[in-house]
């Protein structure tokens, strides 16, 4: 659960003492439809890595205009970091559906 929180924490950090909830909402929004994306395997890591700088761009120029100064390369490199860890905690979590659906079956085929 904790790997699932470092990308909405990262984000809150990174829009923490600015007014931008809505881009905010929107950053977390998009960056985790994309890491379900890429833990899915319907998109790779190196097409999301393209992204992800696109969406660091926009996001440190959304923070200088509420006067949050931010480099890209710090941007990029807190949203890479927690974007990985999304995607490991949404494979983990598919791994486990995965399982409890097999035993689910085994279970229903005996007859419990």
């Amino acid at each position: 659960m904790v790997a699932r929180m470092k990308l909405l924490n990262t984000i809150n950090e990174l829009f923490r003492g600015t007014p931008l909830v809505r881009d905010k909402l929107e950053a977390y929004s998009l960056l985790h439809d994309l890491a379900e994306e890429v833990a899915s395997d319907r998109a790779s890591m190196e097409e999301a890595e393209v992204m992800l700088d696109k969406v660091a761009e926009t996001i440190a120029a959304l923070l200088a205009s509420a006067g949050k100064r931010v480099g890209v390369e710090e941007v990029s490199k807190k949203l890479k970091e927690a974007f990985k860890a999304e995607v490991n905690a949404l494979r983990m979590s598919a791994l486990r559906h995965e399982l409890a659906r097999r035993i689910a079956e085994r279970i229903s085929r005996q007859g419990f």
